[in-house]
Parts: C-alpha cells; sequence; structure tokens
C-alpha cells in the first residue's frame, strides 16, 4: 500500500513488520554464539589473514568473513570459510586493493543460520588493521 512507511505505519503495515522481527529473532535464537578472539592481521593493499575460534560449546559448520566499506552499513563482500582461520584478499571481499574497510567473521550452524558478527570488528587500510579508536570503550548502565 503506498502509505505503508515507518512515518504512516497502518495495521496490516505493523503486522508485516512483526513477523519480520520474529523471523530474524528466531533464526538468531537457532545461530550459535558470535566467534571469540577474533584478530585482523595484513592491510586493504595485499590482503588479510584472520584468526578466531567458535564461542565455547557452540558446534559450527563454516564461517563467514565479512566486510564493509568504511562509510557504509552493510557487508559488501562474504567468504566463507573453513577452520578457524584464512587469509582473504580486497578483490574476494568486494574491494579495490587500497581501499578501507571494515572487517569481522559469523559463524554458520545447523541450517545455515548465521551468528552475529564478531567484535570488535578491525579497520584495515593501505598499511594496517587495526581496532578503531574508542570501539572498547563501551558503557552501559541498569
Amino acid at each position: 500500500m503506498p502509505n505503508d512507511r515507518p512515518e504512516n505505519p497502518t495495521a496490516d503495515y505493523e503486522a508485516r513488520i512483526a513477523k519480520v522481527m520474529s523471523a530474524t529473532l528466531a533464526s538468531l535464537a537457532r545461530a550459535p554464539n558470535a566467534p571469540v578472539d577474533f584478530a585482523a592481521a595484513g592491510n586493504a593493499t595485499s590482503g588479510v589473514r584472520v584468526t578466531f575460534n567458535a564461542a565455547p560449546g557452540d558446534k559450527v559448520e563454516k564461517f563467514i568473513v565479512a566486510a564493509r566499506a568504511t562509510n557504509e552499513n552493510f557487508h559488501r563482500g562474504r567468504v566463507r570459510v573453513e577452520g578457524t582461520n584464512a587469509f582473504v584478499t580486497p578483490a574476494q571481499l568486494g574491494f579495490a586493493p587500497g581501499e578501507p574497510f571494515f572487517i569481522s567473521v559469523s559463524a554458520l550452524g545447523d541450517g545455515n543460520h548465521e551468528s552475529l558478527f564478531a567484535y570488535p570488528e578491525f579497520r584495515c587500510d593501505a598499511t594496517a588493521c587495526v581496532i578503531p579508536a574508542g570501539a572498547l570503550a563501551i558503557t552501559a548502565s541498569k
């Protein structure tokens, strides 16, 4: 319907959004936890070696190494890997050599249910991959 937009919700629109949210939560509930001990070494010119582990107790079938541009919110390139380390090139991730990007990894469990991405993600540029300043300065309150 033409008026089914966030600024002008109808009951039908809200019901469809609720279905999408329910399906998303159900998929995450079946997924393994995000990988732990994530690290990235290398650069955005020649490639990046990523290392990580499955969360303790999780049965993981494969992992997804994914990257997004530094000015984008969504991952552009995704590479399926087996094992707990991989070397990926900028081209495999959908980037030109030297173009900066953020990189992380998720886990795939039974039924291809995908976990959240490991945190913090690394920022890779032409010289190195580093955890962005302030990424670990997380505060929470009750």
